[in-house]
């Protein structure tokens, strides 16, 4: 998959959709796939990064998640030779979820201070 001229002028968004398209189109499969699925969810990651707000962030990086999994399902089909880029996109689903729940967690640490500064005052 070559590069895309949104990918060159950093509009990570545009980006994983245009590599997104042009998966649906070709329609590959094994390590191709895989391959594609890895670069639409490192443009989901970084597209979230340019984030106007938090539910754009989380969205984004849901989009991502999804992404890197799906490499890791396509890499599963050539374990012996790509295992490690199976287990590899595993782990970066992961830390991208890690976002997620540490956004969570402020989230639900604002509401807590709320209803604490109401029931105080």
């Amino acid at each position: 998959m070559d590069v895309c001229q949104e990918e060159t002028e950093y509009k990570w968004f545009e980006a994983a959709r245009f590599y997104e398209q042009e998966l649906k189109s070709e329609s590959p499969s094994g390590i191709v796939a895989a391959e594609s699925w890895q670069k639409i969810g490192f443009c989901y990651d970084l597209a979230s990064r340019q984030a106007k707000d938090t539910e754009e962030f989380a969205s984004l990086r849901r989009l991502g998640i999804r992404a890197y999994e799906r490499a890791a399902e396509f890499y599963k089909e050539n374990m012996t030779e790509h295992g490690g880029k199976r287990e590899y996109c595993f782990a970066i689903a992961e830390y991208l979820r890690s976002w997620l729940a540490a956004l969570l967690s402020i989230c639900a640490l604002g509401w807590l201070l709320i209803l604490w500064r109401k029931l105080r005052f």
